[in-house]
């Protein structure tokens, strides 16, 4: 089921047009609501890939450089990540 909502075409074209939609029609009873909803409505829509990266980033700063030349594969990837995280 998530595929059908959970991908970039239907976060970018329904997603930000209903979030904003949601906002501007809660905003003037309450901004701090008007914000809660539309950042639910905006996350609900995203690839669960990309939640994950930047709940990553929120907890650590940043993510690590991964130089794509010489590490191409994605057992080098997670290595250098791990690296990253774990020194």
């Amino acid at each position: 089921m998530s595929r059908i909502y959970k991908n970039w075409p239907v976060h970018n074209l329904i997603g930000h047009p209903v979030s904003e939609l949601a906002y501007w029609a809660v905003r003037p009873f309450s901004k701090s609501t008007a914000k809660r909803i539309k950042k639910r409505i905006h996350d609900s829509t995203m690839p669960k890939k990309y939640i994950k990266v930047k709940r990553v980033k929120k907890e650590h700063g940043k993510l690590p450089r991964i130089d794509t030349e010489s590490d191409s594969s994605s057992a080098a990837a997670h290595d250098a990540i791990s690296r990253y995280f774990n020194r």
